[in-house]
């Protein structure tokens, strides 16, 4: 028995060292890359090396493909992306995997993609939140992309130039392409974020019509061309790209100027909150004020009231935290109230309604704020 042991050891701890060599053979014939860990590789991807080519070989429409992977732990794999709408060389996507994925499944899951603040990226909700906790019962793909510190979640403006960064075509159609042709993701979706995270949520929501069954703004500040004060953005402090050194008109334009201003409405998720007709809808900001959350809880208030007295109401869960503010303990109780409404709607577990005693389901219609500007 001890010989049969030590045999069956070493033909597991050669097969790994195979593994290991014709990977990083295959980074030394090609461009793709595959980062694995001994023992996750095998355990928890449960992988051919024929299907692992395959995968790093997988292609979007426009050429955008898998160039890296790193497992992380047992279910968490890092995928690096190379997209020649992003502006850089390689940009990360966080899975977090379902029990039961493999490489050579022949299921698919549905998608919940989580997208970050401003100065944030893909580690972030690994590093703050019970997302791992979370979604460890889930049905579902957990995917966290990394965009930069102030994206907005949008194909850039660019002084009139456009081109990279394109960061709503990179999530909306060569993230979702890529995830489906090689990670076994169907084409069943919803997405959340915090901050400007929120803010892009709604609004790819909004953009693309029927793209994800859900959406959820946790403190995202959702009327971008309103400031506290009722001033016009540009003006005043509401301008994307200011926080990571960029100016405000490189993301949408100048506000002021009529041409540019379509730009800022098309990513106002207030002025187009009719579009979530037929979305499941969770919306959340604290009372406690602050910078950020002075943003946040007044316009998300005011979304909250626009869906409500829309004809026919769109129906929505509204949370105001009270003693909450812009940071993760508001975050992580939104995600948690949440979570339960996002797995429903794409057809995951753990289902369920949100029932956070700071939350209200609003289907009676209420008067709506102005939409002048």
């Amino acid at each position: 028995m001890k010989t049969g042991g030590r045999f069956f050891r070493r033909c597991v701890c050669a097969f790994a060292t195979l593994l290991l060599a014709l990977t990083m053979q295959l980074t030394a014939a090609g461009s793709a890359q595959a980062v694995l860990l001994p023992g996750i590789a095998l355990a928890g991807a449960s992988q051919s090396l024929q299907t692992l080519q395959a995968v790093l070989s997988t292609k979007a429409d426009d050429g955008a493909r898998v160039a890296q992977e790193r497992w992380q732990d047992q279910r968490t794999l890092d995928v690096g992306i190379a997209s020649p709408i992003t502006g850089e060389p390689v940009k990360w996507v966080r899975l977090l995997l379902p029990s039961g994925w493999t490489r050579d499944a022949t299921a698919t899951w549905p998608t919940l993609y989580l997208l970050h603040g401003g100065v944030a990226g893909y580690t972030i909700y690994s590093d703050n939140s019970d997302v791992a906790k979370l979604s460890a019962d889930s049905s579902a793909i957990i995917a966290i992309p990394d965009t930069n510190g102030c994206s907005s979640y949008s194909d850039w403006y660019n002084a009139g130039k456009s081109g990279p960064p394109e960061w709503e075509t990179y999530l909306t159609t060569e993230l979702p392409q890529l995830l489906e042709r090689g990670y076994h993701a169907s084409g069943v979706r919803a997405v959340a974020g915090y901050s400007m995270g929120g803010q892009g949520a709604l609004k790819l929501a909004e953009n693309h019509p029927g793209l994800y069954r859900a959406t959820a703004s946790w403190s995202g500040d959702l009327d971008p061309l309103r400031t506290p004060d009722g001033g016009l953005a540009g003006t005043a402090i509401d301008t994307p790209g200011l926080i990571c050194g960029k100016g405000f008109s490189a993301i949408w334009g100048d506000p002021k100027v009529p041409a540019q201003r379509a730009i800022w409405e098309r990513n106002d998720p207030y002025l187009n909150a009719a579009k979530l007709a037929g979305t499941r809808v969770f919306l959340s900001a604290g009372d406690s004020g602050g910078f950020q959350e002075n943003l946040a809880q007044p316009t998300t208030a005011a979304t909250s009231d626009k869906l409500a007295s829309l004809s026919p109401p769109v129906p929505h869960t509204y949370c105001l935290f009270k003693g909450y503010s812009h940071d993760w303990t508001d975050w992580k109780r939104a995600m948690a109230a949440a979570w339960p409404l996002l797995m429903s709607s794409i057809g995951a577990t753990p289902a369920g309604e949100v029932t956070d005693t700071d939350c209200v389901t609003r289907p009676a219609a209420v008067p709506a704020a102005s939409d002048a500007r």
